[in-house]
């Protein structure tokens, strides 16, 4: 980078990182706090958590034609980088919810749903992933009665 004159281009890469560890924070204080998120609290943290912003922008630095525009853009929260979190954290919520033994004073969407309202939500819960985004207002679940 250095070579190119685009040192200052790692910037938009720290930004990235110390927003991500600025949610593991809150979600590690939410940990020890045993603090149950509201379903907004939770998707405003989680679709950053799970770390598509970051690995956006520093895929941008590693590219030879990246551009300061290309980066500016990407600190933006793009729709695209924004609906791909939102699909990575259901489908990682929805499949972990039925693998992983629930710890006191973690959580996931699919438990914040299950405390508001008895329901089952299953992988086939979502048909395919263009209705994953769709499906956050209101989300589709399953009834179980």
């Amino acid at each position: 980078m250095r070579k190119q004159g685009k040192e200052h281009f790692v910037k938009y890469a720290k930004k990235e990182m110390k927003r991500l560890v600025q949610v593991y924070i809150i979600e590690a204080i939410w940990f020890h706090c045993n603090h149950t998120p509201t379903i907004e609290e939770y998707m405003q943290v989680a679709t950053i958590s799970c770390g598509y912003a970051s690995l956006t922008t520093v895929s941008f630095l590693g590219m030879e034609d990246t551009t300061e525009e290309v980066l500016i853009w990407a600190k933006k929260d793009p729709k695209i980088v924004t609906d791909a979190s939102i699909i990575c954290r259901l489908t990682d919520d929805t499949i972990g919810s039925e693998k992983k033994v629930p710890v006191a004073g973690t959580s996931n969407l699919i438990q914040n749903l299950q405390r508001k309202a008895p329901v089952a939500v299953t992988p086939s819960t979502f048909a395919t992933q263009e209705e994953v985004p769709v499906a956050m207002a209101p989300l589709a679940i399953a009834d179980t009665t």
